[in-house]
């Protein structure tokens, strides 16, 4: 990382801070905010981490994780891709606990690019635009593998999407 430990110091801070405002712009019920915003925050919080990757700065496992969390709020498959890459990358230097984001990534990529997801992560809204569904999941993956990674299993995705729609008029014509 350029010159050394203090700049890799310097800029695992700088990517910790833009996990915290990524996360913040997102506090708040889904319609109060504003999403143009967030978009374009978003743009240029991926931006900064593909500067400080290119600094080769972008080396620990918590620093792998929040570049991918930036990622994962991504609006293009690649972003999504990445995501899956950089937390894998966490989880293979011992942080076990990104687990879910490998997850995560790789269905978001999935759902994306037109196929199935193999976590069960990955919920829509429907045509209305009030109700959510599962996206689509591959049925030959196991739950013994989704639980692996994921922590849960389709039946617990559907009680997940369930709890999405508690509040809403779904199914009711």
């Amino acid at each position: 990382c350029g010159e050394g430990k203090i700049l890799q110091s310097i800029r695992s801070e700088e990517i910790q801070k833009l996990v915290e405002e990524d996360q913040k712009d997102r506090e708040g019920s889904w319609d109060s905010i504003d999403w143009e915003m967030v978009r374009l925050r978003d743009e240029s919080r991926r931006k900064r981490i593909g500067e400080i990757f290119g600094e080769g700065c972008i080396t620990t496992a918590e620093d792998y994780a929040a570049s991918a969390l930036i990622f994962q709020h991504g609006n293009v498959p690649d972003h999504f891709f990445q995501t899956f890459l950089w937390s894998k990358k966490a989880v293979d230097l011992g942080a076990t606990q990104y687990k879910r984001l490998v997850a995560l990534g790789a269905d978001r990529y999935l759902v994306n690019t037109g196929k199935k997801q193999l976590f069960a992560t990955q919920a829509s809204r429907g045509v209305n635009d009030t109700c959510f569904c599962l996206e689509p999941v591959e049925q030959s993956f196991t739950d013994e593998q989704r639980k692996l990674y994921n922590g849960n299993t389709i039946a617990e995705a559907l009680s997940w999407v369930a709890s999405l729609n508690a509040d809403t008029t779904c199914g009711v014509p």
